[in-house]
This record gives C-alpha cells, sequence and structure tokens, in this order.
C-alpha cells in the first residue's frame, strides 16, 4: 500500500477535532494489533448487523448491497433464507449447507452439500468442499452407511488431496462404529 493510500484510510477512521468522528461519537481506542481500515470495518459490520436485529427489513432499504457483500457468507445466506430466496448455484447451495450445519441440521445440510456437489460437477467452485462436508453431515446426522459412501466417493474422486489422511481415518472410525 502507497502511503498515499495509507494516508487515505486514515483520514477515513480519525476522529474529528475533540475527539469526536464523524458521526459525533467519540472514538473507541485502536483495537491492539487491528489496522485502523479493519476497526472501521468491524464497527461498520457492528452497525450491520445491529440494524438488522433491531429493524429487520428496514436495514434493507438503510444497507442495501454492502449488507450482503460485508457479512459473512453464512451470515448472508441466513439473510437469504430469512427472505425467501432460494438457492441458485452451487455457492448458494454450499453456503445453505453451512448455514444449516451450523444450526445442527446435519440431514438438510447434506442435503444442501449435495445439491452443491451436483451443480458443481467439474469442481470450478466448490466441489472438493462439497462432497467432504456432505460426509462429515451426514455423520452428524446419525446416517453411517450414507457418510462411508461419501467418504469412499471422496477417495475416489480426491485421492490426491492433501486431506487423503483425514478421510481415511474418518473411514476407520465409521468401521469400529
Amino acid at each position: 500500500m502507497s502511503d498515499k493510500d495509507q494516508s487515505r484510510e486514515e483520514a477515513n477512521v480519525s476522529p474529528a477535532p475533540g475527539g469526536e468522528s464523524a458521526a459525533g461519537k467519540s472514538s473507541p481506542a485502536p483495537e491492539e494489533g487491528r489496522h485502523k481500515a479493519d476497526q472501521c470495518h468491524g464497527r461498520y459490520l457492528d452497525q450491520i448487523r445491529e440494524s438488522l436485529a433491531a429493524e429487520g427489513e428496514v436495514a434493507y432499504g438503510r444497507w442495501g448491497m454492502p449488507l450482503f457483500h460485508s457479512l459473512s457468507d453464512e451470515e448472508a445466506e441466513a439473510q437469504r433464507a430469512a427472505l425467501g430466496f432460494a438457492p441458485q448455484d452451487a455457492l448458494d447451495f454450499y453456503n445453505r449447507g453451512c448455514l444449516l450445519a451450523s444450526r445442527e441440521d446435519y440431514a438438510g445440510a447434506a442435503k444442501a452439500f449435495d445439491r452443491a456437489a451436483q451443480k458443481d460437477p467439474k469442481g470450478l467452485v466448490c466441489l472438493v468442499e462439497a462432497v467432504h462436508n456432505r460426509a462429515l453431515a451426514l455423520e452428524q446426522a446419525g446416517d453411517k452407511t450414507a457418510a462411508r459412501a461419501t467418504w469412499q466417493a471422496w477417495l475416489t474422486q480426491f485421492g490426491d488431496s492433501e486431506d487423503v489422511a483425514e478421510v481415511k481415518q474418518h473411514l476407520e472410525t465409521l468401521s469400529q462404529a
């Protein structure tokens, strides 16, 4: 980053004279070890999350597209699900699977990961992760037979991956159960 860019970032987050930020609030002490731009972004995300929690759909009018582009994949997917947007592509299904897994809906997560893999047969987006996470979700859901078959399919398709030892450990554990 050039000195000019860094100065511009510092100017965007520096408090106004008198210790007040441009919004009229006292600026918090810099967070230890975080760049000022990251601190600013963190505060921005906090505002978006607070707005969503307090105002619901009104927050969409206020924050617009930055809402989805600033939130984590799981948070943005939760918002899409709340609005009734159906997943369209591999990444949408993958993110839906992550959301469902975080909510401990492992059967639903396994289905979403399976759809992600189907939508990404050439592995351009998330195929390896989708198959891996489907197997994990099936294990968590208690479907050992389907989990074992998914791990085997993973080994057949991605046997040269660095995760082979982990996958073999899952298979061994499932065989002992």
